[in-house]
């Protein structure tokens, strides 16, 4: 779903077009537009309706997901937290119950403020580099995503995947990682809601899924930097799960030494 961008002075001729974001982002730190997210989600439900699950709607009604991702005003905020929602068991499987009021919504959500505490809940020890690494990972164009692609996404062996799939830090990390690669992608495409795709947004979507092996390489290899040293996973394998990111992309955490040339 997308739609056309538009500032909060338009917001008072909304009609039927659905916006990606209903605010215009706004200079700021990264951690204050992440922090009143949801209660910025639940003035875009009152606005548009509610509707428990997404599908075809005439009346333009918003989900709890999509009233995330219409309002953040940072590339990346909504896929972090719809994972803390996930992790409070306030997201999706909670807002889809049969009974789930509208206003039970809203007052969740403007009960919630998302703090450093949560982002560690969701995310483990490393999540102030996996929250930079969905960020960056929101904005990429589509010359890197096919660089990322053709960088190689290598992986570790069999052996030594343990220690990357062993807690569930490493799921939500994963997850918010995918949805803001495809939103990189998606923020670029059709221009009204219910448009059909262009073979160029198809394209560029297509070099999106070719660079998530390479991503995904990343952010277990981040999640988990903690870890190295431990469980037989070490820096020669966290090297080699970040060379296509830090090759293409950049630096991902201030403690990595320079990559070798190969």
């Amino acid at each position: 779903m997308t739609g056309v961008a538009m500032s909060a002075a338009h917001m008072g001729g909304m009609s039927a077009t659905r916006p990606d974001r209903v605010t215009a982002p706004t200079p700021g730190t990264t951690k204050e537009s992440l922090k009143f997210l949801p209660a910025r989600a639940a003035d875009v439900i009152d606005r548009f309706g509610w509707i428990r699950k997404p599908g075809n709607d005439d009346e333009q009604r918003v989900d709890l997901v999509d009233a995330l991702r219409f309002c953040d005003q940072h590339p990346g905020d909504w896929p972090i937290a719809c994972e803390v929602l996930r992790q409070k068991r306030c997201a999706e499987k909670w807002s889809t119950k049969r009974k789930r009021t509208q206003d039970e919504v809203t007052a969740m959500l403007r009960s919630t403020v998302i703090t450093d505490t949560d982002l560690e809940l969701t995310f483990g020890p490393s999540w102030r580099t996996v929250v930079s690494l969905v960020h960056r990972a929101a904005t990429l164009t589509p010359g890197q995503c096919t660089a990322l692609s053709s960088a190689g996404a290598e992986l570790l062996a069999p052996a030594n995947k343990s220690v990357l799939y062993a807690h569930r830090h490493g799921l939500a990390a994963r997850a918010a990682a995918r949805e803001a690669t495809w939103s990189a992608i998606a923020n670029d495409g059709p221009a009204t809601f219910g448009h059909a795709p262009s073979a160029v947004y198809l394209a560029k979507l297509e070099a999106a899924k070719s660079a998530w092996p390479a991503v995904r390489n990343t952010v277990d290899a981040v999640e988990s930097r903690h870890l190295i040293g431990q469980y037989k996973f070490t820096q020669e394998h966290y090297d080699t799960l970040t060379r296509p990111w830090r090759s293409v992309v950049g630096p991902l955490h201030p403690g990595d030494t320079q990559l070798g040339k190969r």
